[in-house]
């Protein structure tokens, strides 16, 4: 499922740049926010993908949680809301660094349990 997406984004849009005579524009708001998200969200996929750890309750919140997040981001910067602002920093000065040290956490423990399995 992953895989099929990322071959159908990287498909489009290679094929949109090959076919495009002037290549394909990528919004600044795409460049500076979205893109850095859904990296983020990909590297949180590691220990699930590489590890053959199943994706629990309390990382399914989490995920649930960014996905919910991105939405309302996405719908609020779309309006123009007044909070938009607002939640863009938070996002990217509390729940982006919260998430980046979760996931250096969880790469540790992943790499320590494969060197002394139980």
């Amino acid at each position: 499922m992953v895989g099929s997406n990322i071959f159908n984004i990287l498909t489009v849009l290679g094929i949109s740049s090959i076919v495009a005579p002037a290549g394909v524009d990528v919004a600044k708001a795409a460049l500076d926010f979205d893109m850095l998200f859904m990296i983020a969200v990909a590297l949180a996929c590691f220990p699930v993908f590489f590890h053959g750890y199943k994706i629990g309750r309390i990382s399914g919140f989490f995920f649930l949680a960014f996905y919910v997040a991105y939405v309302v981001y996405l719908i609020l910067g779309a309006q123009g809301h007044a909070a938009f602002p607002a939640l863009r920093q938070v996002l990217l000065h509390y729940v982006a660094p919260a998430a980046g040290v979760a996931l250096l956490i969880l790469l540790v423990r992943a790499f320590l349990k494969q060197k002394n399995p139980a």
